[in-house]
């Protein structure tokens, strides 16, 4: 049995077609205005093989702007300017700082990267004199001979004598267990005309003991004010492991007298120490006694 259309039906199907319309119009417009809609479309045909994507559309955000501090740089200009140009730091020494800085005050000490382990020999004996230690991490050393240990200090003190020479104490300290000969030589006149006289210049120094001797360690305060009654070759004092003798200084006769005087000398070190030694037919170690002799160059300042 056929229905009779009614002006309700009419008007529904009136608005169904009106719909259909604008929402193609709408969906028109969306897709000139998203540039992202037609890759949204794309993948939404793709999505019975990718699955369902979610589209995300880019969301644009207005960067704040923050007012930036200028900083005072009045006080380094004024540095600068009172500075001269030996204060203010290089290129060089400001990319190696972690901080950059223009003052050579503010520099602080840069260390050094380990890059490499290296053993040092005797050029003579080809002995070893330094080898680290192997492992990478370890900063200490297998073997450290340094001369400072094998050789004796030298110190020279004056003597408040009212003459025309001025007299000093030449002390030389032993740091080696076995007792030393030390023989002295300077030249006899100085670049300035100073004549240099040694009253002693061949003794003895004893050992280092392990024992630790304050009395016969220091200077005595008598030493420095008794009267000098030592003749040519006889020591001024001597202790444990140090002896002191006279040196003699004339200045020249034109009283051209020098703000720092330098003295050339040469120390002659003779001394006898125990080595072990392999025998031929067991193979068993023995100490042995040899001589050793060490010369150096030393410049005493005045």
């Amino acid at each position: 049995m056929l229905k009779r259309d009614t002006p309700a039906s009419k008007q529904a199907h009136s608005f169904g077609i009106i719909k259909t319309h604008y929402e193609e119009y709408i969906e028109t417009e969306k897709t000139r205005e998203d540039p992202h809609a037609q890759f949204s479309r794309i993948l939404g045909l793709s999505g019975g093989i990718f699955g369902k994507r979610k589209s995300v559309t880019p969301k644009i955000q207005k960067a704040e702007l923050e007012p930036v501090e200028i900083p005072d740089e009045s006080e380094l200009i004024q540095h600068l300017e009172k500075a001269s140009i030996n204060d203010v730091t290089s290129l060089s020494q400001r990319l190696a700082q972690v901080y950059s800085t223009p003052k050579i005050s503010e520099l602080y000490p840069i260390p050094r990267s380990l890059r490499a382990k290296r053993s040092k020999r005797c050029r003579a004996c080809r002995h070893i004199l330094v080898r680290p230690e192997a492992k990478p991490l370890a900063i200490r050393y297998r073997h450290k001979l340094l001369a400072m240990n094998y050789i004796p200090a030298i110190t020279l003190s004056p003597l408040n004598l009212a003459s025309d020479k001025q007299t000093y104490i030449l002390r030389l300290t032993n740091p080696l267990y076995d007792s030393i000969k030390v023989s002295l030589a300077t030249p006899p006149q100085t670049t300035t005309k100073y004549r240099i006289t040694l009253l002693c210049p061949d003794f003895e120094v004893g050992p280092n003991a392990d024992v630790w001797d304050q009395t016969s360690a220091v200077v005595r305060p008598t030493d420095l004010k008794k009267p000098i009654n030592a003749e040519e070759g006889a020591i001024w004092d001597s202790g444990r492991n140090w002896t002191s003798t006279i040196l003699e200084i004339v200045p020249p006769e034109d009283n051209n007298k020098v703000e720092q005087l330098e003295i050339s000398m040469f120390v002659k070190l003779v001394y006898e120490t125990e080595i072990e030694k392999e025998e031929d037919e067991c193979g068993k170690a023995k100490l042995v006694k040899v001589d050793r002799e060490i010369g150096f160059w030393s410049v005493i300042g005045i």
